[in-house]
């Protein structure tokens, strides 16, 4: 017995294309992508955007790989977070405004890449740690892959796709990612461990907070049919 085939959701009815949240640089964001995206030349379009985030990856394995010898290496590090930081505003933008219509494809393959550039992000820093303390890195790794688990979730059971937990999203992440490594080439490779621990409390506070937060609201959700109308 075969199985039924999936159930297909109309591109004007999912929302997976249209990201949600008040993070601090939205707005010029916003703004910047109004002056990039015209500009983007036409056999640019959001297929290959979308998937120069694999190359991005794989110069981060490498930066990181060189960055054990040589620290500079992160300057090039920080040049592919910027890289796929641009190409990830851009993909979708470039979509929209060239209705090519590749809704659904763009969200699912922009966030699996997304999730494989993360990992390449730690597979990079795993080269400047020692192995005794390479479990501290995985365990921080799984509480960031539970933030992008979360949003799937949400989004899920709504149908509303928020990147941005108390104004901090994505790229804010991507900045402080870009303004570590230049500390880690000013005073070395130690900051790397003295950081690790406070790194992962602060990303334990912000999965049980965003955790917490969204289950009341979908339980308030799941209730309210049942309140009884106030007189």
């Amino acid at each position: 017995m075969g199985s039924e085939p999936p159930r297909i959701l109309r591109n004007s009815d999912f929302a997976g294309d249209q990201k949600r949240g008040n993070w601090l640089l939205v707005n010029w964001e916003q703004r910047f992508l109004n002056w990039l995206v015209p500009r983007v030349p036409g056999w640019l379009g959001t297929v290959p955007l979308t998937l120069l985030t694999l190359l991005w990856g794989i110069g981060l394995v490498y930066c990181g790989f060189r960055a054990a010898e040589n620290l500079q290496w992160l300057w090039v590090f920080n040049l592919f977070i910027l890289l796929q930081y641009i190409t990830d505003m851009l993909d979708g933008a470039v979509g929209r405004a060239r209705k090519t219509g590749l809704v659904k494809w763009g969200y699912y393959m922009d966030h699996f890449w997304d999730y494989i550039f993360l990992c390449s992000i730690f597979l990079g820093y795993s080269f400047l740690i020692p192995l005794e303390y390479k479990i501290l890195e995985m365990i921080l790794l799984i509480l960031a892959v539970s933030i992008m688990v979360n949003a799937f979730l949400y989004f899920a059971v709504t149908n509303e796709f928020r990147i941005s937990f108390c104004r901090f999203g994505t790229s804010e992440i991507r900045y402080c990612v870009i303004g570590f490594n230049i500390a880690v080439m000013h005073f070395g490779q130690a900051i790397i461990l003295k950081a690790l621990p406070y790194a992962i409390g602060l990303t334990t506070l912000a999965v049980f907070s965003m955790v917490f937060m969204t289950q009341q609201q979908l339980r308030t959700i799941d209730l309210a049919p049942f309140k009884k109308p106030s007189r």
